[in-house]
């Protein structure tokens, strides 16, 4: 039989000690508490200053002027209402005094018929279009 002879210096807590001892019976264990040198460190050496670096004033720069945009050719047409009349035809009619009878306004609509001496939309005459067209208009409806 051979013999090995195996040397461990650490440091344990006695539970751990004797969790050694039971594995290892034959093993002479000496317990004698070793100091570890303490670390060494280095002194603080602060870094030698930089000489303070000269700071340049900033330069100027012009103000940022922002894009100018084209202006349109001529004076701006404000939004009117044509003056020519609009080509109706009497489904345009018909929906737009749809729309008033919906909107509870049946009473209006027939009276604008009346005005206009008919009785049905389909009674009016192509040259009356436009001008009940704009008394519809004038009550409301998007004609």
């Amino acid at each position: 039989m051979s013999q090995i002879t195996l040397t461990v210096v650490h440091t344990l807590d006695p539970v751990s000690l004797e969790a050694l001892h039971g594995l290892f019976a034959p093993v002479t264990m000496i317990s004698t508490p070793t100091e570890l040198p303490a670390p060494v460190q280095p002194p603080y050496v602060p870094a030698p200053a930089a000489p303070p670096a000269e700071v340049a004033p900033p330069a100027y720069t012009a103000p940022v002027q922002p894009p100018m945009y084209a202006q349109p050719a001529g004076p701006a047409q404000p939004a009117t209402v044509p003056t020519t009349d609009r080509a109706y035809t009497i489904d345009d009619l018909a929906r737009a005094g749809a729309a008033l009878m919906d909107a509870g306004k049946g009473a209006e609509a027939v009276a604008a018929m009346q005005q206009f001496g008919v009785q049905r939309i389909t009674d009016l005459a192509a040259e009356q279009y436009a001008p009940f067209a704009g008394v519809l208009r004038g009550l409301g409806a998007k004609i």
